[in-house]
């Protein structure tokens, strides 16, 4: 027991002194902390201690750190924890490959849906037709059993099919993440070595520079080719997927996974979940992150519902709620910080709903708010190279109550599952001493592809056949056999669920121009949130500019491995082996404070409701009404947070989307205030998006999506004076006719912008189409005797001609040619031409278009899919294809993206020069024409539509 007087101060003390009446014996006294320490695990550590002394009597001569420290009664109690269940396996008379489960429960069940995402369906027999046609098409396209498929498409029902048939031609698909840069992709699938890609017209863009032969599933002939599986021989030990983790040598690295390692961890997880043929399995996880392969194949396995959760859901912690309880699903897997945004948003739970938790650190919180609210909550862990899960864990009431870290333990090894935790020197350490977690067993890969020395160092087969993985997870046995998660012993780190190599970060930051040395590390933001920092040491008069650094890195890195904050240090700290010692890296400084008494304090009730809100969520004391929220440090989870507790606060549920366009605390009151008054009004062509501001207002029309949420990253860096309105077009919201048109859509946008302001001078803008329409509107407006001294178009192209059959084959004619000379100067940029015609083209045909629509609650512009996008579409189309552009006394502003992706005869003036008689002034920006308005280029473009609004301002 811990004793009072000089020891007190002392949480262990062993006392070692000469056994009384025994010569030769030794007596140990232990004294300790009992807050600190359990009476049980004293004993543990006495007999080690015992064990210890005992090994160095026999063994004096040898190294202290070889010496045994394990009692026979530990070792013993250790080899109990370290096995799994025993399942047999292979399971007899089953199929032996994922594809084949698929076969047979389309027989049994075909009838029944196997996949749902947004409006499309799959049944099981149709899923099976789908996928067999992919299998023929690949085939007959030359692709060999045993090769390498790459798949490139965005979340949909498409997905199953297209793995499906991969796996049925006898390959081995490699997921490929659309939101990840084009060197990153061309990296993947040279590593990879794949000889085919599957995509859609979509993100054909994305497939720039990818060599293999390229297959556009949505305008193929499918229905032309077998709904038989083709007769390739593929078995359990087939290879299966290659799904691709960050590499510490600075270059992601692929990890194989056969068939049997894949059904082998299925049915292991599903001896705990019991997914059947009544269930429904709710997906969030993105096709390259594992926690998709339980998603994707469970229900071939069972029989189960897959319900996919659209791009919009996934962003949208409000849609994701709403659509689970639509679909009210059995089964839903999603990392802790999925399901913390589900909660912060309001989410009430399901009671029916087994939830699993994986991809990093649960915490005892986060697990009590999931036990109060669903049916039963699991924690898997697994690296992608045990297949996906190794240990699983029940969570429950009686579990958090005995846990005495503020994490929940990652579990106990699955069926067949063989664990160890080791010391550094490979020797089996005591419950309660962290060490290395050791996995073997059928879902181990067989390494990674093409790196042998990277495989042979990560895993390890031991004498008995057995290949183990090193997976340098640091963890230690809890006395009831758990398995508790301590960290890394590198310098891997997870966010979000997603796996990464610092070094690979560190690696993309050296290649920063004026960068000498530098460090990564996950460190919490003012909010307490998780978030990769850099730390740079800059070489003599290098600018250390941060924007620009971002810039740099989003096109060498995916999304979530660009450091949301950057340091400027003299040199970086090293510990006493002259590593980099990331404990004493100075914290960011994630708040920018204005300068000292410029912040307006909150005044109304809604401001000082909201300034409070700021403080809770971001961490920020005393903010200032034109604060903005994501200078602040704001970002998607914050913002679920922020307006899950106005919904509590006010009752009103305001869209996630609409701080992009109210993103300080003054424009959110504002907005607030507005939509609690009596008499809402339906909808409207003219948005709103600021409305208030001493100078003319700036009118901005949609492009041809018909939407105008694009226009968010430039609006926000236009002067706070500047009023801003935009243009959707009529008939998003289902009810009134579109125009087919340009002359009457310019009329009734004429109609709507004079409601705000009555009379001239104009300023007008339009991106692609409605570069077109905005033209017009300045037409109409000038033959009406108003001003419009500032006209700009967005990557539109000038209509030269008119529709008619000659001019049409004459035209077609002109391009045919062009492109046959391009092709031999310049294939891929003739390459991205097509692809970008024949993304238009199928936009049109599927109707699948992002637009916006006004919710009929909070009467808020909201992106998302509806079905009658593809009527207003084929509207606007037909007007564009009526209308006659006409010359007229008037500058044009033309930016224009710097990658042309589509042809046009004159590069330089867009056809403009014909038509605007005042001139063209020209303004190249990064970029594509899809990517002209993101957060890279948005800024640039406001700070040149800003300058160009001031000078004809001032005439």
């Amino acid at each position: 027991d811990f004793i009072e007087g000089k020891y007190k101060l002392y949480d262990l003390l062993v006392q070692l002194k000469p056994a009384p009446g025994q010569a030769e014996a030794l007596q140990l006294k232990w004294f300790y902390n009992r807050s600190l320490f359990s009476h049980d695990s004293i004993c543990r550590h006495q007999l080690s201690f015992v064990t210890f002394l005992q090994s160095l009597l026999e063994h004096p001569t040898e190294p202290i750190k070889t010496l045994d420290i394990l009692p026979k009664e530990e070792k013993e109690r250790l080899q109990g924890f370290e096995h799994g269940p025993h399942m047999p396996w292979p399971q007899e008379e089953a199929p032996q490959t994922l594809h084949g489960w698929l076969s047979a429960t389309a027989a049994r069940q075909g009838g029944k849906p196997a996949v749902i995402c947004g409006g499309v369906s799959l049944t099981f027999q149709a899923l099976e037709r789908r996928s067999s046609q992919v299998a023929h098409l690949l085939l007959r396209q030359g692709f060999e059993p045993g090769g390498y498929v790459g798949i490139l498409l965005e979340q949909s029902a498409d997905i199953l099919p297209a793995i499906y048939g991969v796996l049925k031609a006898g390959g081995a698909y490699v997921p490929l993440d659309a939101s990840n840069p084009g060197d990153r992709l061309r990296a993947i699938a040279r590593d990879a070595g794949i000889s085919h890609l599957l995509t859609h017209s979509s993100v054909l863009h994305k497939s720039f520079g990818i060599t293999a032969s390229l297959l556009v599933l949505d305008t193929e002939n499918l229905e032309a080719l077998p709904g038989t599986p083709p007769e390739v021989p593929a078995g359990a030990s087939s290879n299966a997927y290659v799904i691709y983790t960050s590499g510490s040598t600075g270059q992601p690295k692929g990890v194989v996974i056969r068939h049997e390692s894949a059904l082998h961890t299925l049915a292991a997880i599903n001896r705990h979940l019991e997914v059947g043929a009544q269930s429904i399995l709710f997906s969030v996880s993105s096709m390259v992150f594992d926690m998709s392969i339980p998603d994707y194949f469970l229900p071939a396995t069972t029989g189960a519902t897959l319900v996919m959760a659209t791009p919009a859901e996934r962003r949208d912690a409000f849609l994701l709620a709403a659509a689970l309880e639509r679909h009210q699903p059995t089964h839903m897997q999603a990392t802790p910080a999925t399901w913390r945004m589900l909660l912060l948003s309001g989410w009430q739970g399901l009671k029916g709903l087994c939830a699993i938790a994986g991809g990093e650190v649960l915490s005892k919180q986060l697990a009590a708010q999931l036990l109060a609210c669903c049916r039963q909550l699991w924690n898997g862990y697994g690296p992608t190279e045990t297949t996906i899960y190794a240990t699983y864990q029940l969570v429950n009431d009686e579990l958090l109550g005995r846990q005495p870290a503020d994490a929940v333990p990652i579990g106990r090894p699955l069926a067949n599952v063989q664990v160890r935790i080791s010391d550094d020197s490979g020797r089996a350490v005591p419950v309660g001493v962290a060490g290395e977690l050791w996995i073997a067993g059928p879902g181990v890969s067989r390494g990674y592809l093409g790196q042998p020395e990277l495989t042979a160092r990560a895993f390890v087969r031991d004498d008995e056949g057995r290949y183990w993985y090193r997976s340098g997870d640091l963890v230690r046995w809890l006395p009831g056999g758990e398995i508790d998660f301590l960290g890394r012993i590198d310098a891997q780190v997870k966010l979000r669920g997603y796996r990464i190599e610092l070094g690979e970060v560190e690696a993309a930051l050296h290649l920063l121009p004026g960068v000498r040395a530098a460090a990564a590390a996950v460190v919490p933001d003012a909010s307490g949130e998780s978030q990769l920092a850099a730390w740079l040491v800059m070489q003599e008069g290098a600018d250390f500019d941060e924007k620009a650094f971002k810039n740099f890195l989003r096109k060498k890195l995916p999304p979530y491995m660009v450091p949301a904050a950057f340091v400027s240090v003299p040199e970086l700290p090293l510990n006493s082996s002259l590593k980099v010692d990331r404990k004493k890296l100075p914290p960011p400084v994630w708040e920018q404070k204005p300068e000292a008494g410029t912040r307006t304090p909150a005044r109304t009730a809604t401001e000082k409701l909201l300034a409070g809100l700021w403080t809770e969520v971001l961490g920020v004391q005393n903010p200032g009404i034109d604060d903005d929220f994501f200078d602040l440090g704001g970002h998607s989870l914050s913002a679920v947070n922020l307006l899950g507790k106005i919904h509590k606060a006010t009752g009103r549920q305001l869209p996630l989307s609409v701080l992009f366009r109210h993103s300080s605390i003054r424009e959110l009151a504002t907005l607030i205030e507005a939509s609690g008054k009596a008499g809402v009004t339906g909808f409207s062509s003219l948005v709103p998006i600021r409305p208030s501001g001493n100078k003319t207002p700036l009118f901005l029309v949609h492009g041809g999506g018909l939407h105008v949420l694009f226009y968010q990253n430039m609006v926000r860096h236009l002067e706070p004076g500047q009023p801003i309105y935009a243009l959707q077009a009529r008939g998003l919201d289902g009810e009134a006719e579109p125009h087919d048109t340009i002359e009457d859509m310019a009329a009734h946008y004429i109609s709507e912008i004079r409601k705000v302001q009555p009379r001239g001078p104009y300023l007008l803008a339009g991106y692609s189409l409605g570069g077109i329409v905005a033209w017009e509107m300045a037409r109409q407006l000038l033959e009406n005797g108003e001003q419009v001294p500032f006209l700009a178009v967005f990557d539109a192209v000038a209509k030269q001609e008119a529709g008619g059959a000659a001019t049409n084959w004459k035209k077609k004619l002109k391009k045919t040619g062009f492109n046959l000379g391009l092709l031999l100067k310049n294939p891929i940029g003739t390459f991205e031409y097509k692809s970008q015609m024949l993304r238009n083209r199928m936009d049109n045909i599927t109707g699948k278009l992002r637009v916006a629509y006004m919710n009929s609650k909070t009467k808020q512009v909201e992106e998302g899919y509806l079905p009658f996008g593809k009527v207003v579409y084929e509207k606007s189309m037909e007007a564009y294809h009526k209308y006659h552009l006409q010359a007229l006394d008037i500058k044009l502003d033309l930016f224009k993206a710097r990658e042309l992706m589509f042809f046009v005869a004159d590069p330089k003036f867009y056809g403009w020069n014909k038509y605007a008689r005042k001139g063209v002034v020209v303004h190249e920006i990064d970029g594509n024409h899809l990517t002209l308005f993101n957060r890279a280029h948005g800024e640039l473009i406001a700070r040149i539509v800003q300058q160009r609004l001031k000078e004809v301002q001032n005439l």
